[in-house]
């Protein structure tokens, strides 16, 4: 009858990481921030937290509904790469529809939940400290988050991504990518670091308690 319980109070649990996500996405410049070619999310922070906070089912969960939150918003708030997130989205000249794009969008993110809860508990069984605990887990699961996304792209939408950006084949693509990650990368992990650690420190006990 415990274990039931607990099941459920994880399960709602994780239906309110959801809702956040979903506000976080509705709310202008809060989930996606417009910066250059493509946006900053913000949404890998609900991510990180519900896998080390809920585990690896939770962080599972919660990330593919930050991918499912990055399709929707690139199908119905286009840019100019919002075709490597959304089969729906408008695409280059030249070029069609990819259905690859839903891997993009959601295999990261799904990847992001599971390797915050696996590297947080891994680093917790060597008894280090909470804090310093969230902090490489977070910052570990954002950076290896950042390079799927970007290996991704790369793998799959070298010609389409270099026809849209106007520049040369593989080596204009590059270039772009190593500009994405000084501007747009580095601030998400940096932010994932920070508000991990103080959320994480602030709610892992309240949930404990709710839970156990």
């Amino acid at each position: 009858m415990k274990n039931n319980q607990q099941q459920i109070k994880i399960v709602l649990l994780i239906a309110v990481f959801i809702s956040i996500q979903i506000v976080m996405m509705l709310i202008p410049f809060l989930g996606f921030i417009p910066f250059g070619a493509i946006n900053i999310t913000t949404l890998h922070i609900p991510t990180i937290l519900a896998g080390i906070l809920l585990g690896v089912r939770g962080g599972a969960i919660v990330g593919a509904t930050f991918g499912a939150m990055s399709m929707i918003n690139a199908t119905i708030n286009p840019g100019l790469l919002s075709f490597m997130f959304s089969p729906f989205a408008p695409t280059p000249v030249g070029f069609n529809a990819n259905p690859l794009s839903l891997v993009v969008a959601f295999l990261p993110r799904i990847l992001l939940g599971v390797l915050a809860a696996l590297l947080y508990q891994f680093i917790k069984n060597k008894r280090w400290k909470l804090p310093i605990a969230t902090t490489i887990a977070a910052t570990v699961a954002a950076s290896l988050h950042t390079i799927m996304v970007l290996s991704l792209w790369i793998i799959i939408f070298t010609r389409p991504l270099a026809t849209a950006l106007g520049v040369d084949g593989l080596a204009g693509v590059l270039l772009f990518t190593g500009g994405i990650i000084i501007n747009n990368a580095i601030f998400e992990v940096i932010l994932a670091g920070v508000l991990v650690t103080t959320l994480a420190r602030v709610l892992e006990p309240i949930i404990k308690k709710m839970v156990n």
